[in-house]
Order: structure tokens, then sequence, then C-alpha cells
């Protein structure tokens, strides 16, 4: 089609399959669907075209591209770059689940397709990082979506994180605070000799002692989850406004969604290095690729 010239005289184009691409098998398929009239008409006078197209099943063609088209848009989602995609996977999963039902009016083709789809989804496992990212969404915080994805695996990984945050957090002050302490009595015993004795001891023992870091992480959690919903925030700008009501939580969501869903970013700084250490530049030094590498990604911002 595009050595003949004929694909540039057709108002919907026909799109090539690249394996290294992904869904574009689907955007072949959606643009075979939309051109198929004009195709007919375009080799009406090659009959041995023509027949080809007129065996084409146009009902099936369509109804396998509206089944792919949500794994389009959820791979587009889960791809995007300088926002947080991991607390997206659960949702967009299920909705692809909920996608695949089985309708009434499905021809035992698109049955077939809608089984091997789901049998696929359902070899894919979701982790508790995935449920932990989806719980510190706060619209998503409560809510699970059957055995398949429970939401509580999150809280737990959650409150393990947070336990571990509040420890090294305590191990931090226990370093410094038997030195601070002995500084503090001699200076309150110097200065208030004529005090009360108790008042000494009292400084010489130390303030009481804090609560641990595991009840430290559970009040946390439990006041994040009992909190009013804030429907529509972003999720960034959310945890940036707890980090004094909620320091631990918000440093785990920060650990956390920090993890890209997919490795499609780094795959795109590969393929940008693969162009940039070419066959007539492969003298560039190391700091020369990265200045160029990081250029490049500096440019796709600004646009």
């Amino acid at each position: 089609m595009k050595r003949s010239g004929l694909n540039a005289k057709l108002n919907k184009k026909l799109v090539q399959q690249v394996e290294t691409r992904w869904n574009s098998k689907l955007a072949m398929l959606r643009s075979v669907a939309e051109a198929h009239s004009e195709l007919l008409e375009e080799f009406s006078g090659r009959k041995e075209v023509r027949d080809r197209l007129l065996k084409v099943n146009l009902d099936l063609l369509q109804g396998i591209v509206k089944i792919l088209e949500p794994f389009r848009e959820a791979s587009e989602i889960l791809q995007a770059e300088r926002v947080p995609t991991l607390h997206l996977v659960v949702k967009c999963a299920n909705k692809l689940r909920r996608g695949l039902r089985p309708c009434p009016d499905d021809s035992l083709d698109i049955q077939l397709v809608k089984k091997r789809l789901t049998d696929n989804i359902h070899r894919l496992r979701i982790e508790p990082l995935h449920l932990a990212a989806h719980a510190l969404q706060p619209d998503w915080r409560q809510k699970s979506y059957g055995d398949w994805a429970d939401v509580r695996e999150g809280h737990r990984l959650l409150l393990a994180k947070a336990t571990e945050e509040a420890a090294c957090f305590t191990a931090g002050e226990e370093v410094q605070e038997p030195r601070q302490r002995e500084a503090r009595a001699k200076t309150k015993t110097f200065l208030d000799s004529d005090s009360d004795s108790s008042d000494v001891e009292s400084v010489k023992n130390g303030p009481p002692s804090t609560p641990s870091a595991a009840v430290r992480a559970k009040r946390e959690l439990d006041s994040y989850l009992l909190a009013p919903g804030s429907e529509g925030q972003d999720i960034l700008s959310y945890w940036r406004g707890k980090e004094n009501e909620l320091p631990l939580l918000a440093k785990v969501a920060r650990s956390i969604l920090a993890i890209p869903a997919s490795n499609t970013s780094s795959e795109r700084s590969f393929s940008v290095a693969g162009r940039v250490i070419e066959e007539r530049r492969t003298r560039l030094a190391p700091d020369s690729v990265d200045a160029l590498l990081f250029l490049n990604s500096q440019a796709k911002r600004e646009l």
C-alpha cells in the first residue's frame, strides 16, 4: 500500500504493525476496520484483492478492536512519565477484568477471545506493593476487589514499612539522646541547685518514654484510614500536605509512589541512548552521553 501510494489516497490510513511497539497490532486492526469500505472501492477492479477483503469478518474485527481498546488505554496510563503510576495498577487491572465479562449477544469467537484474555489476566499477580500503592490513594484506601485484590494486604505492608521508618527514626534519636540528656542534667543541676531534689532526679531520668515504633505506625495508619475522604485530590498533593500530621506514612508514600508501574521509561532511555551512540559516535565520553540524554529528556518535558 505504501509503495504503490494507495495508502496516501485513503481518508483512513492503514497502520503497519511494528513488533517493538506496544499496541501496534491493535492500531493495525483498527485501521483495517475503519478503512474497509474504502479499500473495497479502491480495489473494485482487482478481483483477487477484493475477494480477500470480502472474506474479512468485519463484525468480528470491530468486536476484537472494541475488546482490546481498554488495554491500550490502560497501557498508556501505566506508561506515563513524571507522574505516579504504581497506585493505578489495581484499578486498571480491575477495569480490564470487568470489560471481559461475557455478554448475552457475544458470538462464539468473541467469547473465545474474552476467555483467552481473562486467563492471561488471571496469571498476572497483584502484589502487596500494588495494593499498598492503591491504598495510598485517599479515595481508594478502603476499596477491595474480592479475594483477587484485598486492600487489607496493602494496609499490612504500609504498617510494616511505617514501623520500619519509625524504628529508624527512634534509633537515630537514641544515638543522640544519652549525651544530650547528660548535658541537660548537668546544666539543670548547676543552675537549679536550690530546687527540690526530685526535680533534679527527673532530669537525670529523662522524659517519659515515647511509644514504640509499632504503636506509632499503627496510630498513623488508623488515623489515615478513618480520616474523611478527599475526592479528586491529587495523590502527591495529598501526601505533601500530610507530612506533619502523618510523617511516617508520608515518607512511605514518597518511597512507594516513586516506583513506576512499568519499565517503559527506562526502555525509552535505552532506545535514545542507542540512537545517540551510533556507529559514527562510538568515541563519545560517558559524561557527554549522560549530558545528551539529560538534554533530550528536558527537551521532551518542555514540549
